[in-house]
């Protein structure tokens, strides 16, 4: 390569644009080159928390959280969900404090059952909590891997069923109005 080439010199170094010749972008006039509806709906779609499509009325809170990846959503059920770490082995009930527990545990006063009562519906248990901190197969689809997550800690068939993305603010809106009126509709009339 010859040094009296200029083009050959430009190849060689490369320079980081200087910030102050940048122009900032408007997003104010909405003129954004992604404007088909396709990728919108891609860019603004995010998880679902899984509490919220159990119960959307108590769990109406996790819609202020979003959750574009599986990471996310997991990060969020350890912050957010995770009960109490000490159950009596015997009854799964769930104590505040190791010493309520092993008091509760002492007196003998429970009846043992052999599988936890509440199924992660109040919080996320501690055997819920180690199966959701392995890797997920990274060969399956992230809505597959959602549902992976729902059924461990519901272990609900049909689970598939069950949609993982939050929708817009109507049809939310609507899928919480018909949970309320299949759990307490027919008291109502």
């Amino acid at each position: 390569m010859s040094t009296s080439d200029p083009d050959g010199d430009a190849l060689l170094k490369r320079t980081k644009p200087d910030p102050s010749q940048t122009q900032p972008q408007d997003y104010e006039d909405g003129a954004d080159d992604d404007d088909d509806e396709s990728n919108r709906g891609a860019q603004t779609l995010s998880f679902a928390c899984p509490y919220y499509r159990l119960n959307p009325v108590a769990h109406q809170q996790c819609l202020n959280y979003t959750l574009k990846r599986i990471r996310d959503m997991k990060q969020h059920l350890a912050r957010r969900h995770y009960g109490p770490t000490f159950y009596c082995p015997a009854c799964h009930r769930a104590f505040a404090t190791i010493k309520i527990r092993d008091d509760h545990i002492r007196g003998r006063t429970c009846e043992p059952r052999s599988s936890p009562t509440n199924n992660n519906i109040d919080g996320v248990s501690p055997t819920a909590q180690e199966l959701l901190k392995q890797r997920v197969d990274r060969t399956v689809s992230a809505e597959e891997q959602w549902h992976a997550v729902y059924e461990i800690l519901f272990g609900k068939p049909g689970a598939r069923r069950v949609d993982p993305y939050i929708r817009s603010v109507v049809r939310e809106t609507l899928s919480m109005v018909r949970a309320f009126l299949r759990t307490t509709g027919s008291k109502i009339i």
